[in-house]
């Protein structure tokens, strides 16, 4: 076997046999005066080389030109040694770095040289890997695997409406084998003939570190035509360059937006409109989110939670307050002494304090009178369960008109003129808002 060779075998040996695929490190020894050689130290392998330096370089050279080897380097990645991402240098451009300083320098071999490996492995997402996918590869998936993890409590979930994690609580893990953990997860989608499909993306080191089982299991719910799904922008920007962005997901902004309407209006020495501040996280409210698995229970669980936060958590007594440029609502029940709902009252403080309401009464009060309109009927009936990707939809435009609802609401009490509250400018921003 040639040096060639050698050289070649031994990229390609320590590349299928690391466990994170690793590229190849090439140092220089100190020279050896004595017979003018370079010792050139393929680490982490048993090959050693001592060759003449100009002899390895024009090796390297021919092994990129004719692309079964290409090289990553330290002056571009803080980790060459694994391939984050696909190679992005020119042929000359590798060749550039060869004849420079080969302690910058990682080699890896290419997917046309490993495309005629066997390699056999029963995990199929490491086999990606070991054929030459870069780690930070997206693989996109139903998001109905996503549902498993959601309503299972032996889980610990968390997402923000772009990006979330999926990790086995502590008291659960079998420790004789590898457990689920997938460290980060983005929002995807598929927009294509006016067609709306979510989906997930992960990256494929996360897919790589999951056991034979899990692997098996994930790989029921990859979505076939890869290429049209595109995962949200803000989780490639803030995981791949660490640039956060002031976008934020819509759920997030609207929990927010009620406590600003909250601060707003003490400001204006009136109690709170609603009576609870939430977080994002909080359990209470865990189906205000995205539907994963676009089924009818979860659209009337988001429906039903939807109608807590914003119409059946509003303060009754903000309404029998009187403040400068506010009148009170006198009576709160109807004829037959039942209280009115907090609908009908909001309604009724509408026509009393806004003479031109109209449009207010179009965005805000038929919008509440809507979403209270869809909870009633699965809260009151026994009804079957169905899966129709049209569920996605619907979620989008019922919560795209109840943030306008609510931000009008906010923006009416931050014109007050005895309004002295500043709100996040980023909360009425719409160029800062994101839905998928």
């Amino acid at each position: 076997m040639d040096y060639k060779d050698k050289i070649l075998n031994s990229i390609i040996d320590k590349y299928i046999k690391s466990n994170n695929c690793n590229g190849t490190s090439v140092y220089l020894s100190k020279i050896e005066i004595e017979n003018g050689f370079n010792i050139v130290n393929v680490l982490n392998n048993e090959v050693f080389f001592n060759e003449n330096l100009e002899i390895i370089k024009n090796i390297l050279i021919e092994l990129i030109n004719e692309e079964k080897i290409e090289v990553i380097s330290s002056k571009y990645t803080d980790n060459p040694t694994i391939k984050l991402l696909p190679t992005f240098l020119s042929i000359d451009e590798q060749i550039q770095l060869i004849n420079g300083d080969l302690h910058d320098i990682v080699l890896f071999p290419t997917k046309r040289v490993l495309s005629s490996k066997k390699i056999s492995n029963e995990k199929k997402f490491t086999k990606m890997l070991k054929k030459g996918e870069h780690h930070l590869k997206i693989i996109y998936f139903d998001p109905t695997i996503v549902e498993e993890y959601v309503v299972n409590p032996k889980y610990i979930f968390k997402f923000d409406g772009i990006r979330g994690y999926i990790l086995l609580s502590d008291e659960f893990i079998n420790r004789q084998r590898d457990y689920e953990y997938i460290k980060d997860f983005g929002m995807a989608y598929f927009r294509k003939n006016g067609k709306f499909k979510r989906a997930i993306g992960v990256f494929l080191t996360d897919l790589n570190k999951l056991s034979v089982e899990d692997q098996m299991h994930w790989s029921k719910y990859m979505l076939n035509n890869q290429q049209e799904y595109t995962v949200h922008p803000n989780f490639v920007e803030q995981l791949l360059y660490g640039r956060w962005s002031n976008n934020t997901p819509i759920y997030q902004i609207m929990i927010e937006m009620r406590t600003e309407i909250n601060n707003v209006v003490n400001t204006l020495k009136m109690p709170n409109f609603y009576k609870t501040n939430f977080d994002i996280y909080d359990e209470n409210i865990f189906d205000f989110r995205t539907i994963f698995s676009p089924t009818k229970r979860n659209y009337d669980n988001f429906i039903m939670v939807l109608e807590k936060l914003f119409i059946n958590d509003i303060n009754k007594d903000f309404f029998t307050t009187k403040a400068f440029l506010f009148k009170k609502i006198e009576n709160t029940k109807n004829d037959d002494g039942t209280e009115k709902a907090s609908i009908t009252l909001f309604s009724e403080w509408i026509d009393l304090n806004l003479s031109d309401n109209s449009d207010y009464k179009e965005n805000v009060i038929k919008v509440l009178k809507d979403i209270r309109k869809k909870r009633q009927k699965p809260a009151h009936n026994l009804e079957s369960n169905d899966y129709n990707e049209e569920y996605w939809s619907m979620q989008n435009e019922i919560i795209i008109k109840c943030f306008y609802a609510l931000r009008m609401i906010l923006i009416q009490f931050l014109e007050h003129p005895n309004c002295s509250y500043e709100t996040k400018q980023y909360i009425l921003n719409l160029d800062e808002i994101t839905i998928v």
